[in-house]
């Protein structure tokens, strides 16, 4: 098993992930998502020993829509990059306490991730896990993702918050652990974007990002125009869907090497990452 920095006999800090807007939020919407940062998305964290995030998606599509896809613990390849398949045991059920065992897709340095549903909350939209096991190095791996409906105007759209903690592994530092963390979340984020706004054609969203000043109301929006039909439980995309692929993110490592996700030849992977931060990817 992979050695990680432990934590344990060591002093730590909360998280103060309620004080600066993650990339791509107005702070408006910030004001109005700050609650549920306080409460969800705060962790206690050991400096230079664990890595914490937060991150956010504007998606222009109802927030019933997005939770759909995003509840469903037993269908993760839906939205997320680099999983091959997902299994459950035979009587599955979705409660708090089931757990998946997730293959990630050839061509990486992981194989398998065994991960437990923390919490789902379907009134206020929010789902946690961790991951308890499997072939990969991400460990004490636990994230929070929770669903958030904004109206303005008439317009409807969503903001998608995924925050995460896990340990260093040893030999990195919490910059670069970060840095894979968060390309990998922000991956997932733009195809959960993309699939939800494929779910109701264009969506009910705006296009400036509910930039104008108005009467702001954040929380479950229900009267929307949905332009195809819809239902409470899971959506399931075509088998091998794994969403745009060409996608490339402006972040540098430390050897000015860019990150981004390559596709080739019925594969997928991270390129610009150093080897030894490709760790386990079902996140």
């Amino acid at each position: 098993m992979e050695k990680t920095h432990s934590s344990s006999a060591e002093e730590q800090d909360p998280t103060r992930r309620h004080l600066d807007p993650p990339p791509g939020l107005t702070a408006e919407e910030f004001e109005d998502l700050k609650p549920s940062v306080l409460e969800h998305h705060t962790y206690s964290v050991t400096p230079t020993r664990q890595s914490s995030s937060l991150l956010a998606q504007r998606i222009h599509a109802p927030p019933h829509a997005v939770w759909s896809v995003v509840r469903c613990f037993d269908n993760p390849q839906a939205y997320k990059h680099f999983i091959k398949s997902c299994h459950v045991k035979e009587g599955f059920q979705l409660a708090v306490g089931s757990t998946r065992d997730v293959h990630v897709i050839s061509g990486l340095p992981a194989a398998t991730s065994t991960e437990r549903l923390d919490l789902l909350d379907d009134d206020r939209h929010v789902i946690g896990f961790t991951i308890v096991g499997g072939d990969h190095r991400l460990r004490n791996y636990r994230s929070v993702t929770s669903v958030h409906g904004f109206e303005c105007d008439g317009k409807i759209w969503t903001v998608v918050l995924e925050s995460y903690v896990v340990d260093v592994p040893e030999g990195n530092t919490e910059e670069d652990t970060r840095l894979f963390a968060d390309t990998v979340v922000k991956l997932n984020l733009q195809k959960l974007a993309s699939v939800s706004e494929g779910m109701c054609g264009d969506g009910d969203g705006d296009g400036d990002g509910g930039k104008r000043h108005c009467h702001w109301r954040q929380g479950s929006t229900r009267h929307c125009h949905w332009r195809q039909s819809r239902r409470e439980g899971c959506i399931a995309p075509g088998s091998g869907d794994i969403g745009h692929v060409g996608v490339r993110i402006a972040i540098l490592t430390g050897d000015t090497q860019s990150v981004g996700l390559a596709h080739r030849n019925g594969e997928i992977g991270l390129h610009g990452v150093p080897p030894a931060l490709l760790a386990g990817l079902a996140v």
